[in-house]
This record gives C-alpha cells, sequence and structure tokens, in this order.
C-alpha cells in the first residue's frame, strides 16, 4: 500500500504540504505531526487505537549488518504492516526505531489480538533486503482512547510500558493494554537529572585530562537517550566516537561560528535546514539525521560537541542541558 495514499485520506493530514510533515526515511508520519494528530483526535472526542512495533535488538542487528541495512529494515517493516491498515489508518514514527499506527474505531479485544498477530506472523518471515534476507522479531503495545486513556500524555506512556512489559517478557510479542491487568506497570528507572550531572562531575575527577575528551564521548551517549553517539570537532582535529565516519572535510569551526554566532544549533531532522547550507550538506553527507552542536573548549582551542542521531527526534531538553553542562566543564577544566 502507498503510505503517502494511506495518510492522506485522513484530513487533518491534508492541511499540510506531504513534505514538511512526512519521515525522510519512511515517508510516513513525522513524530512531531503524528503526535499533533493524537492531539486532533483526543480534542475531537473519536475514539482510536494507537499501535507501537519495536523491532527485536535492533542495536546488534545495526553492529552486525551496518545502520543503512537497519535503516532499510525500518522502512521495509512499515511497508509490510501498511498493508494490513485501511481508509481508517494512519502510520507514523513515534521513536527512531518504532513503526507506529493509529486506527480509529472502537474495536474487540480479539480484534485487536487478531491484528496483531497477523502483522506479527508476517514480519517473522524473511525479509529481503538488497538480495538478501533477514529474520527479525517485534515487540508491540497496543493503548486505545478513551479506553485507556484520556490525554495524549498519558496514552504515550502507558504505550511505553506495554512495549517495555514486552521487552521485559524477552521480546517477541505483544501487549494489549489493559487498565486492570497492566495498572501495576512501570518504566525501567531512569536516573535523575542530578545523578546524570554528578556522573559528569566524577568524570572530570577520575581521569585525568588525556581520557576525559574520550570518556566524555562514551559518557554523554548514555545519558542522552536515542542518541547515536557524539564527537568534538576542532579546527585541526576530529576525535570521533562509534561509526561517525566523515564522508566531507572536518567540520569549518570558523564558518559554523560565523552562521550560528550563539555556539548552539539543534537540528530535529535534516530537512528543516535549507539544502544548498554547508550544516545541510555536512550532516547529510555523513548520514545524520538530527544533531545537538554546543560550542566548547579545549585547551583555549574552540571547538563544537556534536551529539547526533541517525534518525530524525525532539531532542529532549534535559538532554540539551546535559551536553552544555558537559561542554561546560570541558571548558573551565582543561
Amino acid at each position: 500500500m502507498d503510505i503517502k495514499k494511506l495518510n492522506s485520506n485522513e484530513e487533518f493530514f491534508n492541511r499540510f504540504k506531504y513534505n514538511d510533515i512526512k519521515d525522510d526515511l519512511t515517508n510516513a508520519i513525522s513524530r512531531k505531526y503524528f503526535v499533533e494528530y493524537i492531539d486532533y483526535l483526543i480534542s475531537n472526542k473519536i475514539s482510536f487505537n494507537l499501535i507501537s512495533f519495536d523491532i527485536d535488538k535492533l542495536k546488534i542487528f545495526n553492529d552486525d549488518n551496518d545502520y543503512k541495512i537497519g535503516d532499510l529494515l525500518i522502512k521495509k517493516l512499515m511497508d509490510i504492516i501498511s498493508n494490513y491498515l485501511d481508509t481508517y489508518s494512519s502510520i507514523g514514527r513515534l521513536d527512531g526505531d518504532e513503526v507506529s499506527i493509529i486506527i480509529k474505531g472502537e474495536f474487540s479485544y480479539d480484534e485487536k489480538w487478531s491484528l496483531l498477530r497477523r502483522i506479527h506472523q508476517e514480519t517473522r518471515k524473511p525479509i529481503k533486503i538488497l538480495d538478501k534476507e533477514y529474520l527479525i522479531t517485534l515487540t508491540s503495545g497496543l493503548v486505545a482512547y478513551p479506553e485507556n486513556a484520556n490525554d495524549t500524555e498519558s496514552l504515550l506512556r502507558l504505550l511505553d510500558k506495554s512495549i517495555y512489559r514486552g521487552k521485559t517478557k524477552g521480546g517477541n510479542c505483544y501487549i494489549i493494554y489493559s487498565n486492570t491487568r497492566h495498572k501495576d506497570l512501570s518504566l525501567k528507572p531512569d536516573i535523575s537529572m542530578i545523578e546524570k550531572i554528578n556522573k559528569i562531575k566524577e568524570l572530570f575527577i577520575d581521569f585525568k585530562n588525556k581520557d576525559i575528551i574520550l570518556n566524555s564521548i562514551s559518557l554523554i551517549k548514555d545519558l542522552i537517550n536515542n542518541s547515536d553517539g557524539a564527537a568534538f570537532f576542532f579546527k585541526h582535529k576530529l576525535i570521533q566516537s562509534n561509526d561517525l565516519i566523515m564522508n566531507l572535510n572536518n567540520l569549518d569551526i570558523e564558518l559554523i561560528d560565523e552562521l550560528y554566532p550563539l555556539g548552539f544549533i539543534k537540528v530535529n531532522a535534516v530537512s528543516e535546514l535549507d539544502n544548498d547550507s554547508y550544516l545541510y550538506q555536512y550532516l547529510n553527507a555523513n548520514n545524520i539525521k538530527a544533531a545537538i552542536l554546543i560550542k566548547t573548549k579545549l585547551k583555549k582551542e574552540t571547538g563544537y560537541l556534536m551529539v547526533y542521531s541517525r534518525h530524525n527526534k525532539i531532542w529532549n531538553e534535559n538532554g540539551i542541558v546535559l551536553a552544555q553542562c558537559l561542554s561546560d566543564y570541558l571548558s573551565f577544566n582543561i
């Protein structure tokens, strides 16, 4: 099924230009507009089911096969799932590796279970990508409005709980949220902002200067949810992490300073940038979809800390604060 045609059947999306609201990789609706659509349905008291499909062990898959194959896998999964939807459905991405759908109307438990069962059976078959077949499993969660919650924030939280419950069971399953059976479910506990900032402080106590930069890269990736890596750029060198392999010359620090004098850049999606801009060309050439760049200093040399993602995302404010905190510590302590 044509994903564009599927989403264009919904009146809400027709108020926008499709190219402005679609996810660059899959052509489904991007997170920002998908969440707005949920708000719209709730404000108009339109019943719906929200389902997310999370690929099990995608990080291991990407490590074994390359993240580009992982991107194609998400796109292929989107195509497979869209074939099970009708004109009362819309499809989008709420998170980097999750395929999410909304189906309007009220359905029985058996109807929900039957749909999820059929999709899971189909996606357990070998998936062909670039003449090679791959086997995957999914963990899925389903929540319903108004059955489970009456606002967007609560629905998304319950959806996360459903998927987390499925992951704790070993994955390869689907959880249809029940207000009675699942009311005591909790999400994996996250450490507080104070604890995260203390981890940054500890870094400058536990390591010598020569180790701090490399350990900062690993730490910031762990602290900022859903980031794929981090790197420091200075005028004469790049200190990189993970799979960041530069396909253009090192970041032009002086040009970035000129274009962004405040020393802070947040990009949720490269499509936000002018296609002719230097930053667009740089990020696009390196297959980076979203990034935070914050000015920092290393022994009086100006540079940038870049936290990056291979997928479009809405950067959490806490993540930006943590990146800024690390940048400040580097500037004042080295």
